[in-house]
């Protein structure tokens, strides 16, 4: 392995000028109580976030971003929602993502729209968390009717997306041991089901309130992984043809390098946790990765994101993730730093290159 000074020098600046994604924990009040959910000593403490006046001063000082990630607590619970979205939306093409438990069907939807009607030129990602079969899934969201009201939010989500284009929809599900085996034929159901534009799948991260819970098995974890590119091809050249090789083409980078991570116990390729993506949490905490200790707080230094984001605490973690020391699978930190990697880019490309080739010649070719 490289040295981490040769790692410094052979790569671009660690903190550049522009982040590919940035995730906001829009509030940290959750009607849920997943056994999974990595964030769940942080819940439930509205006295400790920021007011709005707070985020914008925030927001000022940020720079410009290219994906924005509304996550939670369940963040269709905040009334500002989309005030918050739109102090970090500087530009029509900026894509917008948010997970919901989809509980409260109407909030969902109405906040969803509230998304779409105010980022008409960006694409609204909407993803409902479905992690099993209906008694599954309850229990392990820790809410009775849960899969029945996600279902429904699932419903009316698509009926919404009639009158707003730049809407998607996708489901959210977290793999581990006890419920790969339910997914072959719920993701199958999902899909035919015409409720969802595709589906997203992630392995359970370590951090849960439930000790024992673990990630799926390796051969198992591959064989749901192949069968999502299969489904996601499927559903995307049929709906949003154009959209389906650089979707999948991603999805499939992104499980060769989660599959490695699994086998290796390392990364192939250098995590831009802290370079491409940042994380800024509703009481002003500011982290390189969702996953790694904080590297301060926007209320400590007169709510300026640089002076954190640049400073002491920050450069120390980025040296440390340049060791690959905390090597993951997390979707979104992997899943941004692909384009930032040479062969893992290519790799992209000629899957890019494949899946276009399997859809139909324009007419008139």
């Amino acid at each position: 392995m490289r040295t981490v000074t040769q790692q410094r020098e052979a790569r671009p600046e660690r903190a550049p000028s522009e982040l590919a994604v940035l995730t906001i924990f829009v509030t940290s009040v959750c009607n849920a109580r997943c056994e999974t959910c990595f964030y769940w000593d942080s819940l439930n403490r509205p006295k400790d976030e920021m007011t709005l006046e707070e985020w914008a001063r925030v927001a000022e000082t940020v720079p410009p971003v290219r994906g924005l990630q509304l996550s939670g607590g369940e963040p269709t619970l905040d009334p500002d929602l989309t005030a918050k979205a739109a102090l970090f939306v500087a530009r029509p093409e900026t894509s917008i993502a948010m997970p919901t438990n989809g509980i409260r069907t109407a909030q969902v939807v109405e906040q969803a729209g509230r998304l779409a009607s105010r980022f008409p030129g960006s694409r609204v990602i909407v993803g409902v968390s479905i992690d099993g079969p209906a008694e599954m899934h309850d229990r392990i969201r820790g809410v009775k009717n849960n899969f029945a009201r996600a279902m429904e939010t699932l419903d009316a989500l698509r009926e919404l997306q009639r009158t707003h284009p730049n809407l998607r929809l996708s489901t959210l599900t977290c793999l581990m041991a006890s419920n790969i085996d339910a997914m072959p034929a719920l993701l199958r159901e999902l899909a035919g089901s015409g409720r969802v534009d595709y589906i997203t799948i992630e392995p359970l991260r370590d951090q849960t309130p439930v000790p024992g819970l673990q990630g799926p098995p390796l051969d198992k974890l591959r064989a749901v992984q192949a069968l999502s590119i299969e489904l996601n091809t499927q559903l995307l050249r049929d709906r949003y043809p154009r959209e389906m090789p650089s979707v999948v083409s991603h999805l499939v980078e992104l499980y060769r390098t989660q599959q490695h991570v699994r086998t290796a116990g390392l990364l192939d390729l250098d995590c831009q946790a802290g370079a491409a993506t940042g994380v800024l949490e509703a009481n002003g905490t500011v982290r390189l990765c969702e996953l790694l200790p904080p590297v301060g707080n926007v209320r400590d230094f007169d709510h300026d994101w640089n002076a954190v984001w640049h400073g002491p605490a920050a450069r120390a973690q980025r040296e440390h993730i340049l060791t690959r020391a905390c090597s993951c699978t997390h979707c979104v930190n992997v899943g941004q730093s692909i384009p930032f990697d040479a062969a893992a880019e290519t790799r992209r490309r000629a899957a890019e290159e494949r899946l276009t080739a399997l859809l139909p010649a324009p007419a008139g070719v």
